[in-house]
């Protein structure tokens, strides 16, 4: 607005007030002389003027309310000071801090827009240096190829009541094709997997690379470099023959079409409109977008619609998806008693716990995906065995020997600790793996069956039983008997090597290798009664 007409429209409504008009009926007068009429706080700010301020100001002083002392010398010296990014509010947040809240002055003489003007015209008059432009510097970047690259990205948007919607946007790079995919919760990978499948059903086929930001949801970890993706999505990119372009991280500027896109989804959809349920912006969103996809699109001025169909020529042919959103895809299976699942002729393993249970499956590029039907999640993969009649082994499935010994094994070095016990334990494990529980079992019943056992002589008879390598329940009841008769003679009229025994006469204490003879002759003996 010219000078001029500012001075004669401050006139006329100071006039109008003196009329005994109000601010309404003065909006109203302006209305009915066939003139634009002033806003409403411009009103209010001249009807509020008294005349003698209204006639002394000056155009430019509202501009120029910051140049007088001592504003002026501290706003110079803020600008000299600090770097060319400095933000006004910044200063305007200083001379806060050191006029009114010490209470030099009750209020600046303007606010953040007047100062704002202000340092603007100390630049442009050259009282205080222009910053010097360093920004990063652009090119021009070359046409991408029709079916070459599809970028995508994450937004989230809060409507009524509260609720957050999240989206995923893509958008294809050469025809400016979009597509947008909502939820009330976060993508996970599986999720955003199933979302790139429905894009490419949606635009008729496949294509080459997908352009990404390092989220979460697609990137475990990026080192230097180095991409390492979550596992469920270089699964996808593995069965659909995708390779990958990953921005640089916290790097807005290098991946500015697919930000725009989710500014532009924002902006254009969801800041017109009051929506309360998913439900309502899954419907209204697939209307809006297919507008949207056959208007002129302002960067290429072409319709994406239009530019799909040139696109679609060259796009990769569709192939069969573990994330299809078909469910009749899956085939149940009934698992019986025996855990493998039957396809063409050959067994495929599940875990024992799925027998007598029905499971479901799909087969995806000669590899059987099986899942839970009752909670979805994936049980196992195999790779398709192109030979006949074959049961195929899964290592992991193995069922596991029974740990129950360790238990009887442990109630053992609590009741019977000594020296030997670790190493005639090991022994009876080593010897009998199949049988571990059942010896162990049997031993601790046989020792407890024998109670009380002086703890030297119980030493022993372990040391006996590992230096003849008896590592056995029959072993240990052959020894611990001899040597218990050795103890106690008067118990038996002759002992095993036939010497008589004699009453008030102490017992010879023989060394160990006297009682793996008489083990050995034992032995003999019973093998003979056995023939």
């Amino acid at each position: 607005m010219a000078v001029s007409k500012r001075i004669i429209m401050k006139q006329k409504i100071q006039e109008l007030k003196e009329m005994g008009l109000s601010k309404t009926e003065i909006i109203r007068r302006f209305i009915e002389d066939n003139e634009t009429p002033p806003s409403w706080p411009t009103v209010a700010k001249y009807y509020d003027m008294d005349e003698t301020e209204s006639s002394q100001e000056s155009p430019f002083a509202k501009e120029r309310a910051f140049d007088t002392e001592p504003y002026r010398a501290t706003i110079m010296e803020i600008l000299k000071r600090n770097s060319p990014d400095l933000k006004i509010s910044s200063i305007y947040d200083v001379l806060e801090e050191l006029y009114v809240d010490t209470r030099m002055v009750i209020q600046l003489p303007g606010n953040e827009q007047t100062l704002r003007n202000y340092v603007r015209w100390l630049r442009g008059t050259g009282q205080v240096p222009k910053p010097e432009k360093n920004g990063r510097i652009y090119e021009f970047v070359d046409d991408i190829p029709p079916g070459k690259q599809l970028i995508v990205d994450f937004g989230e948007q809060k409507i009524e009541d509260g609720i957050t919607i999240h989206f995923m946007c893509m958008l294809l790079r050469f025809s400016k094709f979009l597509f947008v995919v909502v939820q009330d919760h976060k993508f996970n990978s599986a999720e955003a997997c199933r979302g790139l499948y429905l894009c490419f059903k949606r635009i008729g086929g496949r294509v080459e690379v997908l352009v990404i930001d390092q989220d979460a949801v697609f990137i475990y970890e990026e080192k230097y470099g180095e991409i390492i993706e979550t596992q469920t999505f270089s699964a996808f990119l593995k069965e659909q023959n995708l390779s990958l372009f990953v921005c640089r991280k916290a790097d807005p500027e290098s991946k500015g079409g697919i930000e725009k896109s989710v500014q532009f989804v924002k902006q254009n959809y969801f800041s017109a409109r009051k929506l309360h349920t998913l439900q309502e912006v899954r419907t209204g969103i697939a209307a809006w977008q297919s507008r949207k996809n056959v208007r002129i699109e302002r960067g290429t001025y072409q319709i994406p619609v239009e530019q799909l169909k040139v696109e679609q020529q060259v796009l990769q042919p569709l192939l069969p998806s573990l994330y299809a959103m078909v469910e009749n895809d899956f085939i149940i299976y009934e698992v019986k008693d025996m855990p493998y699942v039957r396809y063409k002729a050959n067994r495929y393993p599940v875990p024992r716990t799925y027998c007598f249970t029905s499971v479901k499956y799909k087969v995806i590029n000669d590899v059987m995906h099986i899942y839970d039907i009752k909670t979805g999640d994936k049980i196992i993969q195999h790779e398709i065995d192109k030979r006949k009649g074959i049961t195929v082994k899964a290592p992991e499935l193995k069922k596991e020997p029974s740990d129950a010994w360790k238990a009887i094994a442990t109630s053992l070095r609590v009741k019977y600790y000594s020296k030997s016990l670790d190493h005639f334990i090991n022994g009876v494990c080593k010897e009998h793996v199949r049988y571990r529980y059942d010896q162990l079992k049997a031993i601790e019943r046989f020792l407890d069956s024998r109670k009380p056992i002086e703890r030297e002589f119980l030493e022993q008879v372990f040391a006996a039983c590992c230096n003849q390598y008896a590592y056995s329940i029959a072993g240990l009841e052959t020894i611990f008997t001899l040597m218990e008769k050795e103890t106690h003679p008067s118990d038996l009229p002759l002992d095993p090597l036939g010497a008589k025994p004699l009453s008030g006469v102490k017992v010879q204490q023989r060394g160990l290798e006297s009682y793996a003879k008489a083990f050995q002759k034992l032995s003999t003996e019973h093998e003979g009664g056995q023939r």
